[in-house]
């Protein structure tokens, strides 16, 4: 954890940041990585705790000056038990300005299609929707500021009579280097509740941090 920051600081200081008048820019490829996450699941008086890490990929498309089509995929690999968690995202988004030219801001929000897999031996596959709302501010010219938050509704998990759904807060920050190429790092906690005949449990991926690099796809 300590050499990523180390390495991200490193970049940052050896980098030419030119002041750009950088407006948001939402036709994008990212690729992340997840650096540290902690896992919590329990079921009545029973509580397993873990650590993770992983990857992950995430796009966006604007299609009109308002509207966009983003779309991302996660794998997170629990560091003792072998545990692995995909969960992928993707659907239509509209944002609109509500800020000055000197420091942009958008507000947007995002319908979604969400799906979740653990391959971990639980046999949990559930799929739903999810819904984001979210600003992504210009606070210097180099730097953008994203916080978020998610709700989550997967449905009923398969082969069971148990639904699973919650929340997601994060925020990311996007450090441009040029108009093509950008640093990021983010920190996100998602908190999800399955609800059955059998009991109430809960998923919690919490203090998860990602650190990755962005290439815009158009200036």
């Amino acid at each position: 954890m300590k050499t990523s920051a180390t390495l991200l600081t490193t970049a940052l200081l050896a980098s030419p940041l030119t002041a750009l008048a950088v407006q948001s820019n939402y036709t994008y490829v990212e690729g992340d990585f997840v650096a540290h996450g902690e896992a919590e699941t329990r079921f009545g008086g029973f509580r397993s705790e873990e650590d993770y890490d992983g990857y992950g990929f995430k796009g966006s498309i604007d299609i009109t000056p308002n509207l966009f089509i983003e779309s991302s995929y996660d794998e997170l690999d629990a560091d003792n038990n072998g545990g692995e968690l995909e969960l992928f995202s993707g659907g239509l988004g509209l944002r609109a300005p509500i800020g000055d030219n000197a420091n942009p801001l958008d507000i947007y929000g995002v319908a979604t299609y969400e799906s979740l897999e653990e391959n971990d031996g639980s046999g949990i596959e559930a799929d739903g929707f999810g819904v984001t709302g979210g600003l992504r501010w210009q606070a210097t010219p180099t730097l953008e500021i994203n916080p978020y938050a998610s709700y989550l509704d997967y449905g009923e998990i398969d082969n069971s009579n148990a639904d699973l759904d919650g929340m997601r807060f994060g925020v990311d920050g996007v450090l441009n280097v040029n108009e093509t190429f950008a640093l990021t790092a983010g920190y996100r906690t998602t908190k999800l509740d399955i609800e059955g005949p059998g009991g109430d449990a809960s998923l919690d991926l919490e203090n998860e941090i990602r650190l990755g690099g962005r290439i815009y796809l158009t200036k």
